[in-house]
């Protein structure tokens, strides 16, 4: 068991919180299964099997933010943004789960946690078809940039993750801080404007020839 509890990716979730995903459903639902889900690292993810009233079983995701430091290191990525976004596209044309419960503050499950259903298909790999993912990615994104404006109101306004890069040191996950510290030092010598996308770039950029396409305008 204690191999299981090394980081996010292996962090068992206990009792409690498979209590609360059997609650988060019809009653008598039951857990009856749970298997890692492989493909993240910043959360504790798994598929958790459970066999509802009728004896009909379905897969359910569970993620639980476990890794110590969120808070700090990624503050606005949390489960009620998460699930704020998961029910603004609900019903909508775009590939994505259905949320089905979330506890912010991890009172009823052991940790802050997003309960959804599983959706099939499969991370990217290395060797990923590069013209089909893109266009994959640019027709989710029309899909998004066609919700109401309105509908995104509950989100919170885009912020920079750091609004200091020069004072900001590298991540402790990065493979080159060198080339960080690099980037940052050139960003800071640039004059940064903000698109109307909210995209933040530098003024002395030379623009790119030809229209604009739906990924460079998310």
């Amino acid at each position: 068991m204690s191999d299981r509890t090394r980081g996010p990716d292996l962090d068992w979730p206990p009792v409690q919180a498979l209590n609360w995903v059997a609650a988060s459903l019809e009653m008598s639902s039951e857990v009856i299964a749970v298997r890692p889900l492989a493909g993240g690292s910043w959360h504790a993810t798994h598929v958790v099997t459970v066999r509802e009233p009728g004896s009909q079983v379905r897969d359910l995701v569970l993620r639980r933010w476990t890794r110590p430091g969120w808070q700090l290191e990624d503050a606005d990525f949390t489960p009620q943004r998460e699930a704020t976004a998961l029910k603004l596209i609900e019903g909508s044309s775009v590939p994505a789960p259905r949320l089905i419960s979330v506890d912010s503050d991890g009172s009823s499950c052991d940790v802050p946690a997003i309960l959804t259903d599983l959706i099939p298909g499969d991370p990217p790999g290395m060797k990923v078809d590069l013209d089909s993912f893109i266009a994959q990615l640019a027709e989710t994104l029309l899909a998004i940039h066609a919700l109401p404006g309105g509908a995104r109101s509950p989100l919170p306004q885009y912020r920079p993750y750091h609004e200091d890069l020069v004072s900001t040191l590298p991540p402790r996950w990065s493979g080159d801080p060198q080339l960080w510290l690099a980037a940052a030092a050139r960003i800071a010598s640039s004059s940064v404007v903000q698109t109307k996308w909210g995209m933040p770039i530098a003024s002395n950029a030379t623009p790119r020839a030809g229209p604009v396409s739906p990924i460079r305008a998310a």
